[in-house]
């Protein structure tokens, strides 16, 4: 038994070293002849399966394979591919068996140890055949080289997958090929190994680690699967069959491409659509110059054009995932052209189509353009009468909370379309500085935390809405909207310029912010209206805005934070209680009509056209300048806080109609209303700080005269009006003067003018009235009816002059409405200035000119100290004894008119404490129902008389008194009588009287010095009963 056991161990020794020697050699393999059970390997006896071949053959062997069919194994299990798992070094040839020249591996080769070499197809008379399926060629590890790359082929539609290990050829593939690459290991090239063609195969990229370079210099195939966390650069060329896709689903980034020198290239059509897709968190980054191409296969140059392709996302992220094109991209409209013309029978309406694409985050991570996206025309020729509209129509859309930015673009697209769209609350960003942004879609900016920034010069021809309370919409370069702009939110736009140029309806309803910089301040920012007849709804705040319009533009009732400008043609209606925060400029030739009560913080400057307060008032915090154009005033309120400055323009009684000018600022303010300015009503309100003798900064200074059809009201503040006139028209029923607040003051013939009629036509209290406690400077009584007077209401001074050219003043007296001015008085208050009364001889009123109208009883004229009397014209007339009140008539004055003329003295003597003066060819009769006596009682009086004193004595009283006569040969230089008497001794001089008819000197001690004229030098009876006289000719 025992010799038996060793003699059979002995055999299996003996039959195992004899295959031993069989394996490291030559080992065979046959479809047709081989077996696996009972082969040995030889040629004679070779193996059926390759596999079989693989496990016995030693490291270094050649397996010689006979062309056929082969898997790794036979039943069971058949179908698996052929594998090498061994550290074994092999070679593999193929052998010709008749025709047949292919060793086909149908079920492919998988390589998977790292000491593995397997050599394909160097010598041999036939070609390996990896087959078709999706395990075709898996390299795990290990090494396959071949040096006849022509001798080692995957079939069409195979898979190549590489997970690791090398390869030194790039097998024969057939029409279309996927690859593979997986694992950890990094490659770093596979220019050497992978084709460059895969047909409408896929490549697979689904490493978790080992970044991959796949640098062929081209590659074209159907899509792209990055589903690896590690990155993948495909460096060279790259081109996507049509309809293909490119999709990262994972938290790695893919780059296309090294710089702008490389291509992209995709299409679409009407069968499908071509996406990039990044839904995993990582990133597509697109370095090479992007072209998509767009053809709807419908369109021919026979059958005409197809509807228009709308292809939907080509660019779709989700999640925390990325897109970035930093080349230039290209939309292509590749429709054959149609061939159709409307001048032999075709729709003349026949276009070559547009076609709609979309570039969409719809994730919480950035899709960025970095270069230009273009659309342009096919360049194709068209038929004469074709419209050729064969372009792409680009989508922005931002639908979730990510970025979205790119630089310049022009995007097609008909509005009607939502086409520039972050709705989510994510951050779009159009352009850089520099850029050019244009758009034919609407743009819609959503969401609580939506930010669209425009930095590039922006064209859009499509609406633009900004539809959120929250959301902001940023312009950096000046850009322009040619359909209505809605805004919810905030529109910033820094200090650019943006143009509505919207035409015939509503190009911006604000219910939001537009503001420059910062809300609620003024900046740089302007919005410009360019469109015909354009509307504004809304009433949110403004920044700069500017209206060139054509025909007309209305406002809502804004704040505008900046300037109002116009510079067009048109009408401008601002409608609703406006504030502008800076300057209102009237550039245009149209009219600015004010239907809401509107506030000007800063300038208003009228260099041309008009303004008209329609409905509603305007107030002015700065300066009003008007050079040119017609302002009205309609039933409104201009109201001045500041200066007023008219140099030309017009302000006609037209004009002023029953409005009101309001002064109401809280300093000084300078009014300067240039040549027939005309208001209706006046009122002074200015609050500014008064301190007697400290500050007065409450004055309005009047630079030249007023026309006032109504009323003028000072309630505080004070009125200085110069050498100039407040000309008190009376146009209605009412010329009320109220002198409040600090009154006014005038100087030289400055004043107040009444130049109505001075009729009170029954309503109570109009007429021509002076009222209020402050004391009226010069006042000038020129009515046109004469016979009637200017009221006194309550109690009122005059402490100017008063000039009596036609008409009278009346206090104490009732008017013709019924209203009792019986509580009035009038006083001659020296408070300003020693009063003046001056009595035109041409007013036919008649004396007395300061009238009682004792309604109820006399109220005399009170005079606090003294006053002056003159008279002008070339009328002879009386003084009444109510103008002339001896002992307070300080200077008497007799003035020359064009004509000389005669006053007759009261029918009783009188006394005057100042001057008396009588011009050249004037004669003041003393003779009033007998001769009557003037007395001068002044101390120092100068009294001039170049005309005529007769009919009574002229009795000098006053010390150091002098009498003057003319010195030329025209002047009478006469007084018939002059007694110079005064109270004490000391001195009397006149010089160049010419007659003194009877002088009587008669004070002891006074020494009186007589000069006569030389010309002239008459005296009848000079009597000098006590003191010195000297007598002189000139």
């Amino acid at each position: 038994m025992t010799n038996k056991l060793m003699k059979l161990g002995v055999f299996v020794v003996l039959m195992t070293l004899l295959a031993f020697g069989t394996a490291v050699s030559q080992v065979y393999v046959s479809a047709t002849n081989g077996d696996d059970t009972f082969g040995t390997g030889s040629a004679a006896q070779p193996y059926r399966t390759i596999q079989k071949a693989i496990t016995v053959a030693a490291t270094g062997s050649t397996i010689n394979v006979e062309a056929g069919i082969y898997n790794s194994t036979l039943l069971p299990g058949e179908g698996n591919p052929i594998s090498l798992t061994v550290g074994k070094s092999l070679t593999f040839v193929g052998t010709a068996v008749g025709v047949n020249t292919t060793v086909e591996l149908t079920a492919g080769f998988t390589l998977n140890h790292a000491s593995a070499v397997a050599d394909f197809g160097s010598t041999g008379t036939a070609k390996f055949n990896f087959g078709t399926t999706a395990a075709a060629l898996v390299l795990t590890a290990g090494s396959m080289t071949s040096a006849a790359p022509a001798n080692v082929v995957v079939g069409s539609g195979a898979t190549l997958t590489f997970t690791a290990g090398t390869m030194n050829f790039v097998p024969t593939k057939g029409t279309n090929l996927n690859v593979i690459f997986n694992g950890t290991t990094a490659i770093a090239s596979t220019s050497g190994f992978m084709p460059s063609s895969f047909g409408t195969g896929t490549l697979t990229i689904s490493k978790a680690s080992g970044a991959i370079t796949i640098d062929n210099a081209s590659l074209s195939l159907t899509n792209i699967v990055h589903s690896g966390a590690a990155n993948a650069t495909i460096s060279g060329d790259l081109t996507v069959a049509a309809n293909g896709d490119i999709t990262n689903s994972s938290t790695g980034t893919l780059t296309v491409g090294t710089s702008a020198s490389n291509a992209l290239t995709m299409s679409t059509s009407e069968g499908g659509a071509a996406i990039v897709t990044v839904s995993g968190g990582g990133s597509v980054v697109v370095n090479s110059a992007f072209t998509y191409n767009v053809k709807n296969a419908a369109t021919s140059s026979t059958s005409g054009d197809g509807s228009a392709l709308t292809v939907g996302n080509i660019i779709a992220l989700t999640g925390a995932s990325n897109f970035t094109a930093n080349a230039n991209v290209t939309f292509n409209n590749t429709n054959v052209v149609s061939t159709r013309n409307p001048a032999t029978g075709d729709p003349a309406t026949q276009n070559a189509v547009a076609h709609n694409v979309t570039l969409s985050n719809g994730g919480t991570g950035a899709l960025s353009i970095v270069g230009t996206i273009s659309t342009p025309l096919s360049t194709a020729a068209f038929s004469s009468g074709v419209t050729n509209n064969a372009y792409v129509s680009v989508i922005l859309s931002n639908s979730s909370t990510g970025s979205f930015s790119t630089r310049t673009a022009a995007l097609r697209g008909a509005t009607g379309t939502n086409g520039v769209i972050n709705n989510a609350g994510g951050t779009m960003t159009l352009g850089q500085s520099g850029d050019t942004f244009s758009s034919g879609y609407d743009v819609v900016n959503d969401g609580a935390t939506a930010v669209m920034t425009v930095n590039a010069a922006g064209t859009f021809t499509g609406t633009v809405t900004n539809n959120n309370a929250a959301s902001q919409l940023v312009f950096t370069a000046n850009s322009s909207v040619s359909k209505l702009v809605t805004n919810v939110g905030k529109i910033k736009l820094n200090a650019t310029t943006l143009t509505l140029s919207f035409s015939g309806g509503a190009a911006l309803n604000n219910t939001g912010d537009v503001y420059s910089t910062a809300t609620a301040t003024t900046g740089s920012g302007w919005l410009k209206f360019t469109g015909a007849a354009p509307t504004m709804t809304g009433t949110g705040p403004l920044p700069n805005v500017e209206i060139g319009s054509a025909t007309s533009f209305s406002t809502a009732g804004n704040t505008f934070w900046g300037d109002l400008k116009t510079t067009g043609a048109g009408a401008v209606s601002i409608g609703g209680a406006t504030v502008v925060k800076g300057n209102l400029d009237v550039n245009g030739t149209g009219t600015i009509t004010i239907n809401g009560a509107t506030a000007v913080a800063g300038n208003v400057n009228m260099t041309s056209g008009n303004i008209t307060l329609g409905t509603a008032g305007l107030t002015v915090t700065g300066t009003f300048t008007m050079p040119q154009g017609t302002f009205t005033f309609g039933a409104n309120t201009l109201e001045l806080k500041g200066n007023f400055v008219r140099t030309g323009g017009l302000i006609g009684a037209t004009q002023a109609g029953t409005g009101t000018l309001l002064f109401s600022g809280s300093l000084s303010q300078s009014f300067t209303p240039g040549t027939q300015m005309n208001v209706y009503n006046v009122t002074v309100s200015n609050t500014g700080p008064y301190l007697a003798n400290v500050i007065a900064d409450d004055k309005i200074t009047v630079g030249a005269s007023l026309l006032v059809h109504n009323n003028f009201a000072i309630t505080s503040g004070y009125v200085d009006l110069g050498i100039n006139n407040i000309r008190m028209l009376q146009t209605t029923g009412s010329a009320r003067f109220n002198n409040g607040g600090r009154g006014y003051t005038a100087t030289g013939v400055g004043g107040l003018i009444f130049e109505g009629s001075g009729a009170n036509p029954g309503t109570a209290g109009d007429g021509a009235v002076i009222t209020g406690a402050q004391p009226y400077s010069n006042v000038y009584v020129r009515l046109s009816t004469p016979a009637n007077n200017v009221y006194a209401l309550g109690a009122v001074k005059i402490s100017g002059v008063i000039t009596f050219d036609a008409g009278g003043l009346i206090w104490n007296a009732a008017d013709d409405g019924g209203d009792l001015f019986s509580s009035s008085t009038l006083t001659l208050d020296d408070v300003l200035v020693i009063p003046t009364v001056v009595i035109n001889t041409q007013n036919t009123h008649g004396s007395p000119f300061l009238v009682d109208g004792a309604d109820g009883g006399a109220v005399a004229l009170a005079i606090t100290s003294v006053y002056n009397l003159s008279y002008t014209g070339q009328t002879n007339t009386t003084i009444g004894a109510t103008d002339f009140v001896s002992t307070k008539v300080r200077d008497l004055s007799i003035i020359a008119g064009t004509a000389g003329k005669t006053i007759l003295f009261i029918a009783g003597n009188g006394t005057i404490t100042g001057s008396l003066r009588v011009d050249n060819g004037e004669t003041l009769d003393l003779n009033n129902v007998g001769a009557r006596i003037l007395t001068a009682s002044g101390n120092t009086a100068a009294h001039t008389v170049n005309g005529t004193v007769t009919g009574g004595q002229f009795r000098i009283t006053g010390t150091a008194a002098s009498l003057t006569g003319g010195s030329g040969t025209g002047n009478a230089s006469l007084v018939a009588d002059l007694l110079v008497d005064p109270a004490t001794s000391g001195t009397f001089t006149s010089t160049g009287m010419k007659a003194l008819t009877v002088l009587t000197i008669n004070r002891t001690g006074l020494v009186s010095t007589i000069t006569f004229n030389t010309a002239t030098a008459s005296m009848t009876t000079f009597t000098n009963t006590a003191g010195t006289t000297t007598l002189n000719m000139n």
